[in-house]
């Protein structure tokens, strides 16, 4: 019964009804004791008694209030008046003045840029429910209300889930109401905005308000639901198992950047969606109206890889650009530009994979990256004003480039060496060695080239010519010094301190090692200029002002979000407020476990597309441990049941995925996960493959260890590592001998890399890849030790896997073909027969991604989905100090 004006409930005078709910009715009131109005919501009908429905009008109370952000309803005050149907309770919130975004969409879509505004605003007050350990649940236009001044206010959590709330939720109810427009449902939250999980009843974490977050962004941009169905099951379906029409077609001219944040909302799996509400408002704030009179450089992402004339097109956007800024720079040095920042990819190559290392030049013209070209990685250049990309030849694995300061040179790191090499092209020249892995260089305008090394003490420097090598910092106890980057002044550099397995900070220091001091906590990589320091924190660049020593915290902004930030060198700054980056739209390694047939065929798929790889069958067959890499970079074990196709976690680790493979008794698994910061020491684990005890360590180096094989003695376990007595720090392959305490022995150790090993079953033939004939092949070794040792693949191969019956060896070339090799197991001596090609399903070699069965008919291989190669770009923005600051 509705209450008439003039009525109270305990101090408040009620007014007038404002509206009716499933939950009460909303009535506006005068607070006496204030001299204000306010806003009261009374459980309605049967309600007051509905023990469920009390509980959740009381938990919608504590959730807003515990809440306690200015973009969600501010609660007042809490209790229970006696009305005519007994004890009623009831909520005091403020009084806004408005509408709901329903009611705003009844007039069509909003601007992107009202629009985007808006998303941030929800996204704030997603983030600071979800830190308070509440989770929404029901986030829709109705429950978003929108004040006269443009403030969002999410409304309504009486569908909340509340971590340790004391009431009860409503997890179990299947009765609670589920609309599209009236209709009855069985599940709670409202369809057409329920993220897949809560479809399907599963459990429900903060990332189901994310994806709902993304239905309402899709509607106010582009005027219609992302799904809809003539019925609320067709919906629950479409949610379930259909994508929504691309947004470009409903607003022509969207930024690209906008369209990938949408749609990565509303991905299916809450893995592959944004992992909190902080990140996902951090790459809206950084994206805002990024529309742009150029629909070249705004361009929204097709799903599909894009074509040549949209390449050529995007190209000639990034030339104007460049030289925009060239020009402005030319003519116009003292005047900041009218223009606001512009993004965009730089096109490559069709045939090069971008590994996500990249280098800018100091005058912001032309990028270097790493390509790799069939199994080979070597420097490229490219000019931004330019339209072709360029190999450096003679800089075969090179790795994390940096630029001289005039621009005429760059540094790299190969085989055990720092290298210099003419940009233009010419021949390149060793500056000095470098043991252990290299870890950033940079080459400051003093002359002096700074860099770091897996295992050095400190930055080192040495002079461009080679001469005057010493310390620059002295790392302490436990922490590692990486990834220096020298400013301007000639002076100064910026790197990061990295303690532990995630604690990494940026340091500022002078080039002579002294005045070092804290800059930015929880940073990786960054680089400085004149005034702004730029860092990254996991997938997302940021900026903040840098002025002598210090930085301003509180004017922290974002600039992308997108970075592939697993690569170890993913972005780089320029003067003239020209950026690059590598741009992740989706996992390049990303697999679908498959059975093929010995053409080729594929007979059935395993499971769910993953990043899997280190395919490796137990002895009997009837099961096969794989690694996979989780969406967070996290490296997990699985195992498949070969007669059931049943997929089960055995076990996560922290650090680098390593490879798998099991003990000759078929019940214990052998395996690595590398540490991630190299301060720790690697290690091979080995544990039951039912999980029935935890792991116990086998093999401890110093450098990351491998595992290659287990004799079928069960005496020696086979691994590659690389060993610092060689000084040039190339991998070799090592066994242990568990039946004796001692040293590891050498099993083939050259000045050459001996890696990508596989023992055969019968525990006399070592197949491996060395890159001895300057490209990768594969040769056969005795494991014995004794003298003998074949040269299998003729035009390059890598990968070698032996059939688990031990009568064939197979082995992929360069371009990704099968090869199949017969071997005569009875042989006293290794004899091959004639070589056999079998097929090519885009097999990437240099990982273990397929493993045959016993009788070779069969092969289960990692085959990577379609598309998934081209999926990290090189993007550039142009102005990027033009981004705004946060209000």
């Amino acid at each position: 019964m509705a209450l008439a004006p003039g009525a109270r409930l305990g101090p408040y005078e009620i007014l007038a009804l404002l509206g009716a709910g499933g939950m009460g009715e909303v009535y506006r009131a005068r607070d006496p004791r204030l001299g204000r109005d306010v806003a009261i919501k009374v459980v309605s009908g049967d309600g007051a008694s509905d023990p469920v429905r009390r509980a959740r009008f009381e938990q919608e109370a504590r959730a807003a209030a515990a809440s306690n952000h200015p973009h969600i309803l501010a609660v007042h005050d809490i209790g229970t008046a006696q009305l005519a149907g007994g004890p009623t309770p009831y909520v005091v919130s403020e009084l806004l003045e408005g509408e709901t975004l329903r009611a705003r969409l009844t007039r069509g879509k909003l601007p992107v840029r009202v629009a985007t505004e808006l998303a941030v605003q929800i996204a704030r007050a997603l983030a600071a429910a979800h830190e308070h350990g509440i989770v929404h649940r029901d986030i829709k236009p109705e429950n978003v209300f929108v004040t006269k001044d443009g403030t969002a206010k999410v409304l309504d959590f009486g569908l909340a889930k509340l971590r340790d709330a004391g009431v009860p939720t409503g997890d179990g109810d299947t009765t609670a109401e589920a609309h599209v427009g009236t209709g009855p449902g069985v599940v709670l939250g409202t369809v057409g905005y329920m993220a897949p999980e809560q479809v399907r009843a599963d459990e429900v974490d903060h990332r189901a308000d994310l994806f709902a977050l993304g239905c309402v962004l899709y509607e106010l941009l582009g005027g219609q639901r992302a799904f809809q169905g003539a019925s609320g099951v067709e919906t629950l379906h479409a949610i379930l198992h259909a994508e929504p029409p691309d947004l470009a077609t409903l607003v022509p001219g969207l930024s690209g950047g906008l369209e990938r944040i949408v749609r990565r909302c509303l991905e299916k799996d809450p893995l592959q969606r944004f992992q909190s509400a902080r990140d996902l408002a951090f790459a809206l704030e950084a994206v805002g109206d990024t529309r742009s009179s150029s629909p070249e450089v705004a361009a929204p992402l097709s799903r599909r890889q894009p074509g040549p004339a949209w390449r050529e097109r995007v190209a000639w956007a990034v030339a104007l650009t460049a030289l925009a800024v060239l020009a402005w720079r030319t003519l116009s040095p003292s005047i900041a530009p009218p223009a606001p920042a512009l993004f965009a990819d730089v096109p490559l190559p069709p045939d090069i994979s971008f590994e996500g290392t990249l280098a800018l030049s100091p005058d912001g013209s032309t990028v270097a990256f790493v390509g790799l070209r069939e199994s080979e990685e070597m420097l490229w250049v490219r000019s931004l004003d330019g339209r072709e990309a360029r190999a450096l030849e003679g800089t075969r694995g090179a790795a994390m480039p940096f630029w001289s300061p005039d621009g005429r040179a760059l540094a790299y790191f190969a085989n055990g060496k720092l290298r210099r090499v003419p940009a233009a092209g010419g021949p390149s020249v060793d500056v000095c060695e470098v043991v252990g892995q290299a870890r950033g260089g940079t080459w400051s305008r003093s002359g002096a080239i700074v860099f770091a090394r897996e295992g050095g003490r400190g930055l080192e420097r040495v002079s461009s010519d080679g001469s005057g090598l010493g310390l620059v910092t002295q790392s302490g106890s436990g922490e590692r010094h990486e990834f220096p980057r020298a400013l301007d002044d000639g002076v100064r550099l910026v790197f990061t301190v990295v303690r532990g397995p995630s604690a990494s900070e940026t340091h500022l220091a002078g080039l002579d090692g002294r005045a070092s001091r804290l800059l930015v906590r929880d940073a990786g990589r960054a680089w400085a200029t004149a005034n702004e320091l730029v860092f990254l924190r996991g997938s997302t660049l940021l900026a903040v002002p840098l002025a002598a020593d210090a930085v301003d915290g509180s004017r922290e902004r974002v600039i992308v979000s997108d970075v592939e930030g697993r690569s170890r060198q993913p972005f780089a700054v320029a003067a003239h407020g020209v950026l690059v980056y590598a741009r992740r739209v989706a996992n390049p390694d990303v697999t679908r476990l498959t059975w093929l047939d010995r053409a080729g065929k594929t007979l059935r798929v395993v499971g769910e597309a993953g990043v899997w790889s280190n395919v490796e069958p137990s002895p009997r067959g009837d099961r096969v441990v794989l690694t996979r890499i989780s969406d967070r970079g996290e490296p997990e074990l699985w195992l498949l049941d070969v007669r059931t196709d049943r997929l089960t976690l055995l076990s996560t680790e922290p650090g680098r995925a390593g490879r798998a493979l099991w003990a000759p008794d078929g019940e214990r698994v052998l395996y690595s996960f590398n540490p991630p910061d190299e301060v720790a020491r690697s290690r091979l684990f080995v544990r039951p493959a039912d999980g029935s005890s935890e792991p116990r360590v086998l093999v401890e180096r110093e450098f990351d260890v491998y595992p290659d094989g287990w004799s079928s003695d069960g005496r020696y376990v086979v691994y590659a590592s690389r060993n610092s007595a060689i000084g040039a720090g190339g991998a070799d392959l090592w066994k242990r001998d568990l039946h004796q305490q001692g040293a590891d022995a050498p099993v083939v150790q050259t000045k050459f890399d001996e890696t990508q090993a596989h023992l055969s079953p019968d525990g006399r033939w070592l197949a491996y890849v060395s890159n001895e004939a300057g490209r990768l092949d594969v040769y056969v070794a005795t494991f014995s030790g004794s003298a003998g040792r074949w040269q299998v693949s003729t035009e390059g191969g890598q990968t070698p896997r032996w059939r688990p019956d031990g009568r064939e060896l197979n082995y992929l070339t360069l371009d990704g073909t099968m090869v199949s090799v017969p071997v005569d197991p009875a042989n006293t001596t290794f004899g091959a027969g004639a070589t056999a090609r079998l097929f090519n399903v885009g097999l990437r070699g240099g990982i273990p991604r397929y493993a045959f069965t016993a009788d070779g008919q069969q092969v289960l291989a990692a085959v990577p989905v379609a598309d998934s190669r081209a999926s990290t770009q090189i993007g550039v923005i142009t102005n990027w100090t033009s981004l705004p600051a946060p209000r």
